[in-house]
């Protein structure tokens, strides 16, 4: 499944509806609980971060939001009482998401830096016709 793809799915259509974000924040602390993959909890506690974040857009946090829904329902592509492999697809959404989202805010980061370096640039030239 690519990014495309799972913006279209119903775990989507169901983080856009205010009970989809409750459900999230219900049943995220049982669901750690119960997942013993440690590199499925640690990419599922960055979403978590990102669901929290104000530097995340509304319409990235309902990717977030759908992303925890895949994870936290014990039935997906790949249901998770099948040993191993029931995690390995929720391990492969998480990743997809998270990966998506830090593309979005590493580009945002580098826009912000460099309108802040054109600022700079601009008052240090306002300051040199000031001063000369």
């Amino acid at each position: 499944m690519d990014i495309e793809r799972f913006k279209k799915s119903r775990w989507m259509k169901a983080a856009r509806r205010p009970e989809g974000r409750a459900k999230v924040r219900a049943g995220f602390g049982r669901w750690i609980g119960r997942v013993s993959s440690l590199g499925l909890v640690a990419r599922a506690r960055e979403l978590w971060g990102f669901l929290n974040s104000a530097a995340v857009s509304h319409g990235d946090k309902a990717l977030v939001v759908a992303a925890l829904l895949y994870l936290i329902s014990p039935i997906d592509v790949v249901p998770d009482f099948i040993p191993f492999a029931g995690w390995l697809d929720d391990l492969g959404v998480a990743a997809m998401v998270v990966n998506f989202v830090m593309r979005r805010l590493d580009a945002g980061a580098d826009a912000a830096r460099v309108a802040a370096e054109d600022d700079h640039g601009a008052a240090g030239r306002e300051a040199g016709r000031v001063t000369g």
